[in-house]
């Protein structure tokens, strides 16, 4: 029986059937003009045997995409998963922060609240240190994190501006910490050190080298929940986002 017939009669998909002819090695014959032809005796058992295979090929597939999506869902009910505890993590971590630094300014606080009661009693020159000590204490805490730049306005040789978007605060003065760098996709290092004066205010100075030494120095000013900050330089101004 010719292909196409067998095509007609049992209702098989001609291209389909004659490659699974082939990939089975069964037995058939292909005419000059006629194209393949199958014997009469063994046209039923191959049909039987080409649906047998489709639909075992269907099944394989139905459970391919069964696995698939079982995957997929296992996939993301660990990154929710993962999410919460990221999200349980950095809540925490905003918690101890929060009171690391209530536990600063209190401090800051009760030592201004003794200067103003001492203050016949205390030389000017100490009074300015205690209070220089306790802004730069308190800044610190707050800078403890890792940051980003959201924003700029820089001139002459800012290292923010220049090629530092970004670093990380350890809380100890001069500690090398890796940054991220605003040329290319790597890393680099900066020192960060925290300062102050009499008044109270706190100054951080950032100093690193690529392609040549550069720094920057300005007061710091943050926000109300200490998640952002400018740096007030010279000549520049950054706005700073925490990142972690």
């Amino acid at each position: 029986m010719k292909l196409k017939d067998i095509a007609l009669m049992y209702k098989v998909d001609a291209n389909e059937f004659s490659r699974f002819l082939i990939s089975n090695q069964l037995e058939y014959k292909k005419g000059l003009l006629s194209g393949f032809v199958v014997d009469n005796s063994r046209v039923d058992s191959y049909v039987t045997m080409f649906r047998q295979d489709l639909a075992k090929k269907a099944e394989q597939e139905r459970k391919r995409k069964r696995a698939e999506e079982e995957a997929r869902i296992r996939a993301a009910e660990e990154a929710k998963k993962q999410a919460l505890l990221e999200a349980e993590r950095k809540a925490k971590e905003e918690e101890q922060r929060n009171e690391r630094i209530v536990i600063a300014q209190k401090a800051f606080a009760e030592m201004e609240q003794q200067e103003i009661k001492e203050l016949d009693s205390i030389e000017e020159g100490e009074r300015s240190n205690y209070i220089m000590a306790n802004s730069v204490k308190l800044s610190k805490e707050k800078l403890i994190g890792e940051w980003r730049q959201s924003g700029a306005s820089y001139a002459d040789n800012d290292l923010f501006g220049l090629w530092i978007t970004g670093f990380k605060y350890t809380g100890k003065d001069g500690v090398v910490s890796v940054t991220s760098h605003s040329m290319a996709r790597n890393t680099d290092s900066v020192c960060v050190y925290v300062t102050g004066d009499e008044t109270g205010k706190s100054y951080l100075y950032a100093c690193g080298s690529t392609n040549g030494f550069c720094h920057s120095f300005g007061e710091l000013a943050f926000s109300d929940d200490n998640n952002y900050f400018t740096l007030r330089c010279k000549s520049s101004s950054f706005l700073f986002e925490r990142i972690g």
